[in-house]
């Protein structure tokens, strides 16, 4: 009989401390959100979010929009970036994964400039802009 009431008295002190304890900021994560709350009200992954900066800079470097096979090598290297920038993963597994991004990035054609736009008209001094003028061409 005693074994029993020990084992119902442990249980009775658990059950009263259980709410007090999930009542404080954090709850039992200690993360400092109360659970049933997002911790990412957002919405949006972080691999997300590089997708679109890498799309946006694709866009700006080739001027035009990437086609379906370019979309998932975008998402890839997004995903690779936001895994490698998330710092959780053991040492020879970023450098996997820097190493997969590099070639990405640079199959992506995403590490180098932009070329500079073509001048519309062609550069003329102002001696070739007279003898034109002259000659009635312009």
């Amino acid at each position: 009989m005693r074994k029993s009431r020990g084992i119902v008295m442990i249980a009775m002190q658990q059950t009263e401390q259980q709410p007090k304890q999930s009542r404080r900021l954090g709850g039992f994560t200690g993360k400092g959100f109360m659970p049933g709350t997002s911790g990412n009200p957002r919405g949006v992954s972080r691999a997300e979010l590089r997708f679109r900066e890498f799309v946006g800079e694709f866009e700006r470097i080739h001027s035009r929009e990437p086609n379906k096979i370019e979309i998932v090598s975008l998402r890839n290297a997004a995903a690779l970036a936001s895994r490698i920038i998330g710092n959780k993963i053991p040492i020879e597994e970023q450098v996997r994964a820097g190493n997969l991004l590099a070639r990405l990035i640079e199959k992506l054609g995403l590490d180098r400039t932009p070329a500079p736009a073509a001048p519309k008209t062609p550069n003329q001094t102002l001696e070739e802009a007279c003898a034109l003028i002259r000659e009635g061409q312009r």
